[in-house]
């Protein structure tokens, strides 16, 4: 049966069942896609009671109620549960059944979400229930590799970051890995099979092979107004060990599904090499990523997009406004306007538009949250195509983190580990390293930048891990104004990648 996402409440009459419910008890609503439905309920010791068929049709469920037996059954993605008007869970009311609301959901699978300020219940169908009815967390472990790093991102800043960049150099470490140390990465990364994974980087890097236009920078690839490359390179400083390099294995696959070729450095020059690959492959957005030569090796991916809006701000129109940061503060700084016709969605936690790029398949989407601990990328299914005011101020942000306590926290030990017994990329390296020392990551740097303006949008990211030895016409017109922090992610449409995302909190 095909899942439907929904975000639920509904208006409720507040019935008498025994006593009169108290005012602290009583729920003020219940909503359909921001629709109010027509549905009794009933309030009884503090839980919820509705009728079978109403609720539950609207959240996709099959219901059937046999008449003479008086029982009635709900089946939804292969679960199915029965009830009878005499099981004494269930309440009856006026000879209908009424049945609890957040027992049945949560057994079906949905999260049912008390909103304790506007007292009223949600109901969100993500798929898997998580058993945390009291939130939507990012950090749950089934959740998106790309937002559960965002949610360890500093909050004192404004910061963006390319998680497709971090999770293709880590999926490069990994191929070179131990059957434990790569068990830890994929299962951080949330890949479960990496011959797979590869093949798809492969297939991802080839189809941005396209004729080239006046939107790309020189040597750069693009389409239809928006210029995206992603490169990638793994480096052997070969006066760390002399005769050490990559296994002739780990090279051909590195060039078989990266396309990385795998290139040979010396001390004097390690640094200024490899910080001009990254500035080569960022069109000079990202000159320096390392500033010395103290590696054995060093895995580095770039990221790189210049989309023109499909929807272009026009530049007379842009002025001074408002901006209330993190900390409460007024701020003055410029802001776009357009008005237009974009996916948007909104209800009491989240305000997010999609503005896509002339290449539609890449929209950014950008989220006001007024909880910190929704998952916005969950909402893409309920956009719809609506008239919005948009207002968005410019700005521009660099920077540059050591991911690796982040990644630590991820579940990602192994790979760190300095001992010299601790030999976790052999399947990396030829004989002459392997028998000289065990190799481990030192770093974990990630350097990334975003400009964004009346035209489009420009950005680049730079991920650089060193190895070391030990030895329609809508009727109503929405508005959209980001005079307060909110967070945007550019995302590929088509694959569900995520190429960057940030906060923008401060100006």
């Amino acid at each position: 049966m095909k899942k439907y996402i929904l975000l639920l409440s509904a208006v409720f009459c507040i019935l008498f069942f025994g006593q009169i419910c108290g005012a602290d008890n009583n729920i003020s609503g219940i909503y359909l896609n921001g629709d109010p439905i027509q549905t009794d309920a009933v309030l009884k010791d503090g839980s919820t009671y509705v009728p079978v068929r109403a609720v539950f049709e609207a959240l996709g469920c099959d219901v059937a109620y046999n008449a003479e037996n008086k029982t009635a059954e709900i089946a939804y993605d292969e679960k199915s549960l029965s009830f009878s008007q005499n099981d004494g869970e269930n309440i009856t009311v006026n000879k209908k059944m009424y049945i609890p609301l957040r027992k049945v959901s949560e057994e079906l699978g949905f999260e049912v979400i008390w909103d304790d300020e506007n007292r009223s219940i949600n109901i969100n169908s993500y798929g898997e229930y998580t058993n945390n009815a009291a939130e939507i967390s990012l950090i749950d472990e089934n959740s998106d590799f790309a937002l559960r790093l965002g949610t360890l991102m500093p909050d004192d800043k404004n910061c963006v970051f390319s998680p497709l960049g971090i999770k293709y150099a880590l999926a490069l470490l990994a191929n070179g890995a131990d059957s434990e140390t790569k068990d830890e990465i994929t299962s951080a990364l949330g890949i479960s099979d990496l011959d797979t994974f590869n093949d798809s980087v492969r297939e991802y890097i080839d189809s941005l092979v396209m004729e080239e236009d006046d939107t790309a920078p020189e040597g750069k690839q693009s389409y239809g107004g928006l210029a995206l490359n992603i490169a990638n390179s793994v480096w052997f400083n070969k006066d760390h060990i002399k005769g050490g390099d990559f296994s002739d294995s780990y090279k051909k696959l590195a060039e078989d599904k990266y396309k990385a070729e795998a290139r040979a450095l010396e001390d004097s020059s390690a640094a200024k090499d490899i910080n001009d690959w990254c500035a080569d492959a960022t069109n000079n957005k990202i000159t320096k990523i390392i500033d010395n030569s103290d590696f054995a090796a060093c895995l580095v991916n770039a990221v790189y997009m210049n989309g023109k809006w499909a929807h272009r701000f026009d530049s007379e129109k842009t002025d001074k406004g408002e901006f209330i940061d993190r900390d409460g503060k007024s701020c003055e700084t410029d802001f776009m306007h357009t008005t237009g016709s974009f996916d948007y969605y909104a209800d009491p936690n989240i305000k997010m538009i999609s503005m896509p790029y002339l290449y539609k398949h890449i929209s950014m989407y950008i989220a006001l949250l007024d909880n910190e601990n929704i998952d916005p990328e969950k909402y893409i299914g309920l956009m719809e195509d609506s008239s919005v005011n948009v207002s968005l101020p410019k700005f521009r942000t660099e920077f540059s983190f050591d991911a690796a306590d982040v990644l630590k926290k991820m579940g990602i030990s192994k790979a760190f580990d300095e001992r010299d017994d601790a030999y976790h990329f052999k399947a990396m390296f030829n004989d002459t390293v392997n028998n000289a020392e065990s190799i481990y990551v030192s770093d974990v740097m990630h350097r990334a930048y975003i400009d964004v303006d009346e035209e489009g949008t420009e950005a680049a990211a730079i991920t650089a891990l060193t190895l070391v030895g030990s030895m329609a016409v809508p009727e109503k017109v929405y508005s959209f104004t980001a005079d307060r922090p909110f967070v945007y992610f550019i995302r590929d449409n088509d694959t569900g990648d995520i190429l960057f995302m940030g906060k923008y909190s401060f100006v």
